[in-house]
């Protein structure tokens, strides 16, 4: 089995789960934050019983809102990772933060518990959108939360950005954009904002209550975003992810590169690579109090997962490979199906491998999808 050398860290709570969201998020729960740290920091102390793994480069702690936990709390995740698995020198340690708890000492503290990466939650620096998205901060303490970050050391600083809100223009959207460009941030995610079933925003597509904008214009903020990003400097290195040279998510390249993860906490998804080519993906329960009993009992608290063929985990690698802009060897076992998207303008020649055309990037999840058996 391949060894794993990046570590996904789940925490669940939200002060408020926005309508749109449909990750394993919940409302604070009174009191359940100090024993879902102790469960969580338990399973991580059996990992390495359980699965190659470690020294570390990268760990990811997302949510969920990981920026609620106290620093100590996040400290001592951080210790037990260290020293049950191993942290490699100089890996990427990243945590994904809100801007209302982004201050001078919690900033302060994450740099001094071994925090290397902020990726911030901006959203969008709209009033009105802002609302919309049900987000608590506001844009002014959105760019606050950067230059607290900043002032505290970090200099690798991500902000996640959502386009196709409705009612917001194109040029509304390159407004927010510049706002966050103005604080030199290291890397910007922009993501389209989706429905996805079973969230209130759904709801209220379904209802009538709410219309979102027409294919033909969120593109048209996806590619006018990319040409002022490209403008500053910033390298398109995935669909849906810019970085200054040097500051792509290392962590986010594992997943687009295939590579073996562990995921740990409520809902948290793994990948493993075996030696003959085949995977295995599991993923842990839901359910906080279930995840919680679960290890108190000393059990595994993974739910379910599956195991995929060399096939198939060869049409995932290439699935996910081509989102890399700068072109993947990852299609080289289909070479009937890359030469048909070569012949049909979806994928172009770029180097030993290929890269997604401009038309390509628009229809990324059917070129990814034509990869799977």
């Amino acid at each position: 089995m391949e060894r794993i050398h990046s570590l996904y860290v789940h925490i669940p709570f939200c002060t408020w789960v926005c309508k749109y969201c449909d990750f394993t998020a919940y409302p604070v729960l009174q009191g359940m934050i100090p024993p879902y740290v102790d469960a969580l920091a338990a399973e991580i102390a059996q990992v390495p019983q359980r699965y190659p793994i470690g020294p570390l480069r990268t760990v990811f702690i997302g949510g969920g809102t990981p920026s609620l936990l106290t620093p100590e709390q996040l400290a001592r995740l951080l210790e037990t990772i260290r020293q049950r698995i191993g942290i490699a020198t100089a890996a990427e340690i990243t945590i994904e933060a809100n801007p209302s708890n982004i201050t001078s000492a919690y900033a302060a503290a994450w740099r001094k518990a071994g925090v290397t990466r902020l990726s911030i939650g901006v959203q969008s620096l709209l009033p009105a959108a802002l609302r919309f998205l049900e987000r608590l901060h506001s844009g002014g303490e959105a760019l606050q939360a950067i230059r607290v970050a900043r002032q505290a050391g970090f200099d690798n600083i991500g902000c996640d950005l959502l386009y196709g809100i409705p009612g917001v223009s194109t040029a509304e959207w390159l407004e927010s954009l510049d706002g966050v460009l103005a604080e030199q941030p290291a890397h910007v995610s922009a993501y389209e904002l989706t429905v996805e079933q079973g969230t209130r925003l759904a709801q209220e597509v379904r209802s009538g209550a709410v219309v979102m904008p027409d294919n033909e214009e969120q593109l048209g903020q996806y590619w006018a975003a990319d040409r002022r990003l490209a403008d500053e400097g910033f390298v398109h290195y995935e669909i849906s992810n810019w970085s200054r040279p040097g500051f792509e998510s290392r962590h986010n390249l594992t997943y687009w590169e295939y590579r073996p993860y562990l995921g740990c906490g409520v809902g948290a998804h793994s990948l493993l690579r075996h030696a003959d080519s085949r995977s295995e993906r599991f993923w842990n329960v839901k359910g906080v109090k279930a995840y919680i009993d679960a290890v108190k009992e000393g059990t595994n608290p993974v739910a379910d997962g599956e195991t995929l063929s060399a096939a198939r985990a060869a049409g995932e690698a290439a699935m996910v490979g081509v989102r890399l802009l700068q072109g993947t060897r990852a299609v080289d076992p289909f070479p009937v199906e890359r030469d048909h998207l070569v012949a049909a303008g979806l994928l172009a020649p770029a180097g030993e491998g290929v890269c997604l055309t401009t038309r390509g990037v628009e229809l990324a999840n059917q070129v990814g999808a034509a990869f799977l058996r």
